[in-house]
C-alpha cells in the first residue's frame, strides 16, 4: 500500500500560548514523540484503490512552524515514521530550511503539472467560448531554457491542432524535435524569431519564457506556464495556475476536518493524490514533465472524476 500525510496546523492562539521560542520547541518536540499522540489527532482516506492519506494536525500554528521548519521536519518525520507513511509535507511550497531527508518535505506540488497535463482541455475550453474549431486555432508557443516543456507540449497539442509555431531566439535547440514530430506525426510546425509576426495571428500563445513578451498586437488568450502573472494583458484572456479551479470527484471519501483547506489547495490536494497513485513523487523536473508522464497524469486525473474549470471561461 502506497501512502502520504500531509500536516495541518491549528489556527488558534491558544495552542502555543506565550511561551518563549525554546519552551515552544521543547514541548513540540515532547508532543510529536510522546505526550501528543499523533495517531489520535489524525484522518485516514482512501483516495484512490492501495493508496492512503494521513492528515495529521498538530497543536501549533502555520506561521510558527514556518518559522521554525528546520527542527519542525526532523521530528516530524520521527513521528511520521510511528505510522509507517512514504511522504510527509509541509504545508508550505517555498525553498525554506528544511533538512534533506526523504521523508519529511515541502512541498512542490503546486497544481502545475495538472495545469501542463491538461493544456488541451484548457484550450478546448478556449475553443468553445470563442466559437473556434480547436483543429483549426492557431497555437504560438514560447519557447524558454527548458526545451524539455515545448517539447511534451508539442507532443500534446500534435494530435489536436493543425497549426503550430514556437517562437525563440534560440532556434538551434528545438529543431531536432520539430523533424522529430514531422517524422512522426507528419505535422510541420513553424519556427520563427519574429514575436510580432507570430502573436498577430495567433488564438492562443502558450508561454514558457521567463519574461512573457506583450505588446498591443497580442489578440488572442495567453497561457502562462512560467510568469508571475502580473503581466499588462485583458485579465480576461490570461490563464495561469491560479485561474484553475480543480474540484474533487463525486463520492470523495469526507474530510471531518475541513482545515486542511486552508493550507492546501484543491489543486495542491489533487496533484499529490495523482503523483503517488502514478509513483511520480521522487522524480526529478524534467522526468515529471515528460510526455508520458504528463499523459499519464491527464488520463488518471479524468479516469478518476477530477473536474477542471477555468476562471472565467
Amino acid at each position: 500500500m502506497k501512502s502520504f500525510a500531509l500536516i495541518s496546523c491549528i489556527d488558534d492562539k491558544k495552542c502555543i500560548g506565550n511561551n518563549k521560542a525554546y519552551e515552544k520547541l521543547k514541548y513540540f518536540k515532547d508532543s510529536i514523540l510522546g505526550k501528543y499522540n499523533i495517531l489520535n489527532n489524525t484522518i485516514k482516506i482512501c483516495p484512490l484503490k492501495g493508496l492512503y492519506i494521513y492528515i495529521i494536525t498538530i497543536p501549533y500554528q502555520y506561521e510558527y512552524i514556518k518559522a521554525n521548519t528546520s527542527k519542525t521536519a526532523r521530528y516530524l518525520a520521527k513521528g511520521c515514521e510511528k505510522i509507517g507513511v512514504d511522504k510527509c509535507y509541509l504545508p508550505f511550497s517555498e525553498l525554506l530550511c528544511i533538512p534533506q531527508n526523504d521523508l519529511c518535505v515541502r512541498n512542490r506540488f503546486t497544481g502545475n503539472l495538472i495545469f501542463h497535463a491538461m493544456m488541451t482541455d484548457i484550450i478546448q475550453e478556449i475553443s468553445i467560448k470563442t466559437g473556434k474549431n480547436l483543429p483549426l486555432m492557431e497555437i504560438v508557443i514560447m519557447q524558454g531554457n527548458n526545451v524539455e516543456e515545448v517539447k511534451s507540449a508539442l507532443r500534446i497539442l500534435s494530435s489536436k491542432v493543425k497549426y503550430i509555431t514556437v517562437a525563440t531566439k534560440n532556434k538551434s535547440g528545438i529543431e531536432n524535435v520539430l523533424d522529430e514530430i514531422y517524422n512522426d506525426t507528419g505535422l510541420a510546425i513553424g519556427l520563427t524569431g519574429d514575436y510580432n509576426a507570430a502573436f498577430r495571428n495567433a488564438d492562443v500563445i502558450i508561454n514558457f519564457d521567463s519574461k512573457l513578451f506583450v505588446n498591443s498586437k497580442i489578440k488572442g488568450y495567453i497561457l502562462d506556464y512560467y510568469s508571475s502573472g502580473d503581466v499588462p494583458y485583458d485579465r480576461k484572456k490570461y490563464i495561469a495556475k491560479s485561474s484553475l479551479n480543480v474540484g474533487l470527484p463525486r463520492g470523495f471519501p469526507a474530510l471531518s476536518n475541513n482545515d486542511i483547506f486552508k493550507f492546501y489547495t484543491f489543486r495542491e490536494f489533487a496533484e499529490l493524490i495523482l503523483m503517488h497513485a502514478l509513483d511520480l513523487e521522487s522524480l526529478n523536473y524534467d522526468e515529471l514533465y515528460s510526455y508520458t508522464n504528463l499523459t499519464h497524469i491527464q488520463e488518471l486525473f479524468k479516469n478518476s472524476g477530477y473536474t477542471l474549470s477555468v476562471q472565467g471561461m
